[in-house]
């Protein structure tokens, strides 16, 4: 099989090139610093996926971003809601429910473990910041963030109908009309989706594959164009999930896709989340207004021990309301531009816990976040741009457990600075240098033994990087990035004896790699592609009752993953795309036992496209190779190989 992968590869290459023309990059436009910028001129390690890259390459949903992006990888605790993506080998502690990467999807922030499932319908751009960004993004964002932005109206008729099948009696409904509602002056874009798949765990008890997946999921963007100076815009979404079991097993069970399980487990949501933003442009002033808000109603259930006895069996309510406004003004002059920004936040999450139907967690969290921050860009020299940033958040949390009686406040203030040079050798060849500073907030700890021990301090990281970006032709970009990041008060779990933990900040780490990007027009019919990301993620210092865990890898940091892949697509409407993926060896405890294996997965589709209509038939993980995550007691389990077709009718 591998020897006809690589045969068919070969034959793409070598029929795309009898064409004799090569064939510029287009230039990407993005927004990674809240501002419209030519992507080589920001001096970010930063990796762009257009709406093409997302629909040629088969992403869904934000799981489906793993390894496309250099240093990128997702953890996915097998449908469980939990979600948690790493850059630079950072990963999140999922216990203590921030991440160390910030998501954002047009403006609002998903800064926590659960409710990550996102739906990457309508998309125009998935932006991957690498190293801190807490200068413009606040807390939980010092490996990265992860910007997604939506597909603006467009100012005529237009929609489509798509139908997927696939093994596993997948089926996927899509539809998505664009209308002007009053010509150039309020713009729609509606979609929906339907999708649904089988489990491919047997439950032998039950007899039945019992981690089926089912979701709903529906968007609105409406723009309005007042005049030429303001615009309103206004996107909401709504995402219900209706989930079985999660893909998991224990680690003792001889087939690791078969159970006995004698409850059926669920995680049933809804997550809806709106955005309202005003641009106003006037006089060389750019003033922006984002207000958010987000809520997510979950259920979960799931049979711990994964037997015929009622040993270990949890449900979990969770109730969360989120908001968030953001006040920015940008203001450019011939040799100085400035950007200044507040930022305020309310945050509420209500968890119930019952283990076998009785209660053993009650408890409310309550947030609220205020900032200030700001970045000037300084003219040095003719090609010498100086960037200096800072900001200054102040975080209260406050908890409330019903179950204990205890009622607990603690408070966080944070400075975040950074200093960036950025020499233009030319037009299409871009050099930096950055020193940041970014900081994952503090927060609490649910499993720990008493009130007292709950809580953690705001973990922190510095970061050194030097990167270039270049189009080396003028069909050939190449991006790269080198870096070392300090990691001070990293919140870990500590154990006090075998069975007894809490979360502290006791511990320092490091992380050092280097990151590479390419794209390459080989000639019009066909794009190379290459997303390759190392890094050296160790604790420099951390001991606790079970040992000494110095000079141990980080939990779930791969030192490895990678994306290589050739896309062809011709006027007479043949297409076709081949990605290969994977990541190296990881670990998932600070013990280092706990190991997951390297691997990698190969992507194909082919179609025939036309101007009204598209067919496409795939394969993804066309090996079918066993990706499983070993989190020591349970293995989340990978998903099989999947054959399938796209059909898409264009009106």
């Amino acid at each position: 099989m591998k020897e006809k992968i690589t045969l068919g590869m070969c034959v793409l290459v070598l029929s795309a090139l009898n064409a004799k023309e090569t064939v510029s990059l287009e230039e990407i436009t993005v927004t990674a610093q809240k501002q419209e910028e030519r992507y080589i001129d920001v001096p970010i390690s930063l990796s762009v996926l257009d709406e093409f890259d997302i629909e040629d390459k088969g992403i869904n949903d934000f799981g489906d971003l793993a390894n496309h992006a250099s240093g990128l990888a997702i953890f996915d605790a097998g449908g469980t809601g939990i979600l948690s993506p790493s850059l630079r080998g950072i990963a999140s502690n999922t216990g203590a429910e921030n991440l160390n990467v910030g998501i954002y999807v047009d403006g609002i922030p998903y800064v926590g473990t659960f409710g990550n499932e996102l739906i990457l319908v309508g998309m125009e751009r998935v932006e991957v910041l690498k190293g801190p960004q807490s200068v413009l993004y606040g807390k939980n964002s010092y490996a990265g963030v992860i910007n997604i932005v939506s597909k603006e109206p467009r100012n005529h008729f237009e929609g489509s109908v798509g139908l997927e099948f696939g093994n596993y009696d997948k089926k996927i409904f899509n539809l998505n009309i664009n209308t002007p509602i009053i010509k150039d002056k309020l713009l729609l874009d509606f979609y929906l989706r339907h999708s649904q798949k089988d489990g491919f765990i047997k439950n032998n008890y039950l007899g039945n594959y019992d981690n089926y997946k089912e979701d709903d999921f529906g968007k609105i963007y409406l723009k309005y164009i007042f005049s030429d100076y303001l615009k309103f815009s206004f996107i909401s979404s709504i995402l219900q999930k209706d989930d079985g079991a999660p893909s998991w097993n224990v680690s003792t069970a001889s087939n690791l896709r078969e159970t006995n399980s004698n409850f059926q487990g669920v995680n049933q949501s809804t997550n809806n989340a709106n955005v309202f933003r005003v641009d106003y442009d006037y006089s060389g002033y750019n003033f922006s207004s984002i207000s958010t808000h987000k809520t997510i109603d979950g259920h979960i259930a799931y049979d711990g021990d994964l037997s015929p006895v009622d040993a270990f069996h949890i449900t979990g309510e969770i109730d969360t309301k989120e908001y968030s406004q953001e006040f920015r003004v940008i203001k450019e002059y011939d040799s100085f531009k400035y950007l200044f920004g507040v930022y305020f936040d309310s945050m509420t999450k209500k968890r119930e816990n019952l283990f076998n139907s009785a209660t053993f967690q009650d408890f409310e969290t309550k947030s609220n976040t205020a900032s200030i921050f700001a970045n000037v860009d300084l003219q040095v020299l003719d090609n010498l741009v100086l960037s200096v940033g800072s900001r200054i958040d102040r975080e209260k949390i406050e908890l409330e457990d019903s179950l204990l009686g205890a009622n607990d406040t603690n408070s966080y203030t944070n400075f975040s600075p950074r200093i960036n040079l950025k020499y233009n050798l030319n037009d299409d060849t871009m050099i930096y240098s950055t020193v940041s500073k970014g900081f994952k907030s503090g927060g609490y700890y649910m499993f720990a033994p008493t009130p007292d021990e709950r809580w953690a301090d705001k973990e922190s990281a510095l970061n050194y990087e030097i990167g270039a970006k270049t189009y080396l032709t003028n069909n050939l970009l190449l991006s790269t990035a080198i870096f070392y990041m300090d990691i001070e008060d990293k919140q870990v779990i500590t154990h006090i004896s075998p069975i007894t933990s809490y979360i502290q900040n006791a511990a320092k780490a490091e992380s050092k790699g280097i990151e590479l990007d390419i794209d390459y027009n080989l000639n019009e019919n066909l794009k190379l592609y290459t997303a390759l990301g190392y890094s050296d993620s160790k604790l420099k210092e951390f001991r606790d009752a079970q040992g000494d865990y110095s000079g141990n890898r980080n939990p779930f940091s791969p030192k490895y993953t990678y994306s290589l892949g050739a896309k062809y697509r011709s006027d007479m409407g043949v297409f076709a795309n081949i990605n290969l993926r994977g990541q190296g060896e990881m670990f998932s405890d600070k013990q280092n036992l706990a190991k997951t294996d390297k691997f990698q997965t190969i992507d194909i589709k082919v179609g025939y496209e036309k101007k009204d209509y598209e067919i496409y038939l795939y394969a993804n993980n066309i090996m079918d190779k066993e990706n499983d995550t070993n989190y020591g007691t349970v293995i989340f389990l990978s998903e099989p190989r999947e054959i399938g077709v796209k059909l898409k009718y264009r009106f």
